[in-house]
């Protein structure tokens, strides 16, 4: 009964989680990339943002989504939900991560894979939540944990683990 791990999708520091680092506020929660357990996660414009999962995930699906920000110049409103399962072709379902503030995002589809380039950061956020290139990120599955982080502590790209599901090889 292993776990599934995903990794922070570009290196930068935790800008808040169920607030905001800058100023105590509560971190909402972006509807259209479902989920809860919100982080911001900083970086410079042009970032590639990368979907980093552990070995048990054996495909993913992305969804590019909208309406992540209550302002709408894109691509602070732009989104990818990936959605990722525990066998190929998009078979058995384990959770999905909602990545919102991104451009150049990748195209909808479901690819053998468990690490893929989802898009980049945009040159700056100029929505409500925050001011500041950064990737907002959701969580969605059974059984899931998201550590708590402290202000402003470092995350780094594809070895900083921001959520872990348990998983049973028998739900499938």
């Amino acid at each position: 009964m292993p776990y599934v791990y995903v990794y922070a999708p570009v290196t930068g520091q935790n800008w808040g989680q169920a607030t905001y680092c800058s100023n105590g506020q509560p971190h909402p929660v972006v509807s259209v990339l479902g989920g809860c357990c919100p982080i911001d996660i900083s970086g410079s414009a042009g970032n590639s943002l990368y979907f980093y999962g552990s070995s048990v995930i054996q495909s993913i699906r992305t969804s590019r989504v909208s309406g992540v920000c209550r302002v709408d110049p894109a691509p602070w409103t732009d989104g990818v939900v990936v959605d990722f399962f525990a066998q190929p072709n998009g078979q058995c379902h384990i959770g999905s991560v909602g990545y919102g503030h991104v451009r150049n995002r990748v195209g909808d589809g479901v690819r053998n894979v468990r690490t893929l380039k989802i898009g980049e950061l945009p040159p700056d956020c100029a929505c409500s939540c925050s001011s500041g290139v950064h990737v907002h990120i959701q969580f969605t599955g059974r059984e899931i944990y998201v550590p708590s982080f402290s202000c402003y502590q470092w995350l780094y790209a594809g070895s900083t683990w921001i959520c872990r599901w348990y998983w049973n090889e028998g739900w499938c």
